[in-house]
């Protein structure tokens, strides 16, 4: 029993270190742009864009296997969703405080601002706060924020879908995963979550075996069959295609552990909220025109700000953990 457990704890020491190792890889990605390269260094930037796919899958296995652990029933369905709300919207409302601030901000006070004063409108506002801006025709505060929906989205989802996922029938809960994952032929959208949903049931199959609800043989097809499905279905990247599966069986067979990137698995959604927020508008931008203004904006100047802006956010994320994401995570619901 004690070896279990403690074997647990390793693989999921592996989930914080893969979620560290996402967050820096949708860091890379979202970069790029900013990067001057070519030839291997390109490719190498194009290569990395398997972050977002990655946080699926470890949602799809962290979320139902928390739920699982805590004995889930429909009757907690309102608990359910208040430790969500909390773990998700005060620090998003935070940062939706921040990009106002930060558009005025660069209104007053920034030689570099081009274009009128900010103009926001009443959709605008409504569409961020529900999480809805595209459905009203209006843009996030932040562009990637289109996968925070998917998540919220994946909620809703789980904790309708989890008593029949995990029945105590096993062929019930088989039913279920193949017929929500079936789904996704049926969604074209890719705001919507069933375009996802095979993505994310990857990482609820890895949870089903993680948990002995299925053996090694059902876990491996079911999840050769969901790839098979994700390879027709969605218009992936080979190098996201090859971190879903690898990212499943880190989880599940190699106790990884880095402090580092632990670290950055725990800070992962503050800085996922700031790194275009703060990093791409704010620092990369002005530093820049700063490389302009000092005539000294060469290729090597330009990566290594974009570079070093990368991992200055490290910090700047984990103090804005620690004042608008740790203190909401603590209370008690």
């Amino acid at each position: 029993m004690t070896n279990s457990i403690a074997k647990n704890n390793h693989q999921l020491h592996s989930v914080e270190w893969l979620r560290g190792f996402a967050m820096l890889s949708v860091c890379f990605t979202h970069y790029k742009i900013h990067f001057v390269t070519s030839g291997i260094g390109w490719k190498l930037l194009l290569w990395n864009d398997f972050g977002v796919s990655l946080f699926f899958v470890i949602s799809g296995f962290v979320i139902p296997y928390a739920m699982f652990k805590s004995g889930y029933t429909w009757r907690q369905i309102g608990r359910f969703f208040k430790k969500r709300f909390m773990r998700v919207y005060p620090t998003f409302l935070c940062g939706f405080i921040l990009s106002v601030l930060l558009m005025y901000i660069a209104f007053w006070f920034s030689p570099f601002h081009a274009g009128g004063a900010p103009h926001l409108t009443a959709k605008y506002i409504i569409g961020n706060l529900l999480l809805i801006p595209h459905f009203l025709h209006e843009q996030w505060y932040s562009p990637v924020l289109w996968t925070l929906a998917i998540e919220v989205q994946f909620y809703l989802f789980i904790a309708l879908a989890f008593p029949l996922i995990f029945h105590a029938n096993k062929k019930i809960g088989l039913l279920a995963v193949i017929g929500f994952s079936l789904l996704q032929f049926s969604c074209k959208n890719e705001l919507i979550f069933f375009f996802h949903v095979m993505v994310f049931m990857l990482g609820v199959v890895s949870s089903l075996y993680f948990l002995k609800r299925l053996n090694a043989i059902e876990w491996g097809c079911i999840s050769i069959l969901l790839l098979i499905g994700i390879y027709f279905k969605m218009e992936m990247t080979f190098s996201k295609f090859i971190a879903l599966p690898v990212g499943c069986i880190i989880i599940l067979f190699v106790p990884l552990k880095s402090k580092f990137l632990a670290f950055c698995g725990k800070i992962s959604y503050s800085y996922y909220l700031l790194h275009i927020l703060v990093g791409g508008s704010v620092i990369i931008e002005l530093g820049k025109e700063l490389l302009v203004y000092f005539k000294i904006s060469d290729p090597i100047n330009q990566n290594m700000l974009t570079l070093s802006t990368i991992f200055l956010l490290i910090p700047i994320s984990w103090v804005w953990y620690k004042l608008f994401e740790e203190p909401f995570q603590k209370l008690k619901i």
